[in-house]
C-alpha cells in the first residue's frame, strides 16, 4: 500500500441539519511496503473542518498496527447541540459547548497492560452549557462552566459548577490514575 489523500474544500450538509459542516481540508497517507501490518505506517497530518463555523483541527500517526503505537492531537469547538443533530444517539440528548486542546501518544501494548504512566496527554478542556440525559443517565448532568486540564499524571478539575439531576454540584480538585478508568473496555 501506498496511497495518499487530499480533500479541499470539501462540504458537508443534511436536510436534519440545515447548517453546513465546510472549509474540510485533510491531507493523509498510509504505506505498508509488504504483507506485514507491523511495518504499516498511518498519518494524517493536517485535518481541518468548521461545524456552523466553529473550527476544529487534529492529527494522527499510527504505525505498527500489530502493536499500534499512535499520536493525536486536536484543537477546536464542539458543539454538541449542533452535533447531536448530525450524529443522534439514541436515547441520548446533549447540549453545551466543548473547546479542546489535546495531545496524546502511546502504544496499544501499554493500554492493553494498564501502563497508564507510559501514555503522555496533555492540554484542557474546557466546557460551557453541557447539559447530557441518556437512558443510562436519565436525572442528567449539567455544567455550567468547568475546565479540566490534563497532564500523564493527572486529570485537574479546575473548574465544576454544575448539577447532578436537580442537586447542585461545585467541584476543584483532581483524578489520580484517571486514563485507568476512560479506558476500561
Amino acid at each position: 500500500v501506498n496511497a495518499l489523500m487530499k480533500l479541499e474544500n470539501g462540504y458537508y450538509k443534511t436536510v436534519d441539519f440545515p447548517s453546513a459542516i465546510d472549509k474540510m481540508s485533510m491531507i493523509a497517507d498510509m504505506k505498508c511496503p509488504g504483507t506485514n501490518i507491523a511495518e504499516a505506517v498511518l498519518n494524517v497530518t493536517k485535518f481541518h473542518a468548521e461545524i456552523d463555523g466553529e473550527p476544529l483541527d487534529a492529527t494522527l500517526s499510527a504505525r505498527n498496527f500489530d502493536d499500534v503505537n499512535y499520536s493525536a492531537t486536536a484543537k477546536g469547538k464542539l458543539n454538541l447541540t449542533k452535533l447531536a443533530k448530525i450524529y443522534p444517539v439514541e436515547g441520548t440528548t446533549m447540549s453545551g459547548m466543548l473547546d479542546l486542546d489535546v495531545t496524546t501518544s502511546g502504544k496499544m501494548s501499554d493500554i492493553e497492560a494498564e501502563r497508564y504512566a507510559d501514555l503522555p496527554t496533555s492540554g484542557s478542556l474546557n466546557v460551557t452549557g453541557l447539559k447530557y440525559v441518556s437512558t443510562d443517565v436519565p436525572q442528567g448532568i449539567a455544567i455550567s462552566a468547568g475546565r479540566i486540564t490534563f497532564t500523564p499524571e493527572k486529570l485537574n478539575i479546575e473548574k465544576y459548577i454544575g448539577e447532578v439531576g436537580h442537586s447542585p454540584v461545585n467541584i476543584t480538585g483532581y483524578l489520580n490514575n484517571y486514563l485507568a478508568y476512560a479506558l476500561l473496555p
